[in-house]
């Protein structure tokens, strides 16, 4: 299991989105720039830095705050590298279920990373 924390400042965010890697799922679009890629340092090893933004079309408190909280549970149990990882749902995905989340991740770690990380569309 992976120990999470979260992305916190501008520079952390403007890291990520500069030299990171934008790749498209089915129920999320991320972007992540793996430890060691640049200068940016993410904390110590292991450290998988996570921010997520979701935006009030989504859906009401609870729906926003129900979509992080299972973000963070599926990251947090995957094998991603440490890194930076900003995660955010796509407009067309109107009913996102923890099963697709936790697939939709999985294939990052799996396809996205394996690929040398180069966009996987």
């Amino acid at each position: 299991m992976i120990e999470l924390r979260s992305l916190r400042t501008r520079a952390e965010f403007a890291e990520v989105f500069a030299h990171g890697t934008r790749w498209r799922a089915d129920y999320v679009n991320v972007v992540f720039l793996i430890d060691g890629e640049t200068s940016a340092d993410f904390g110590p090893p292991g450290v998988a830095r996570l921010g997520i933004a979701v935006s009030r079309r989504f859906g009401n408190a609870v729906q926003r705050n129900t979509f992080r909280r299972r973000v963070r549970d599926a990251v947090r149990y995957s094998n991603l590298p440490a890194g930076g990882y900003f995660i955010s749902p796509r407009r067309d995905s109107d009913a996102i279920t923890f099963a697709g989340l936790k697939g939709d991740i999985t294939r990052l770690s799996v396809e996205g990373l394996r690929c040398g990380l180069k966009k996987v569309t």
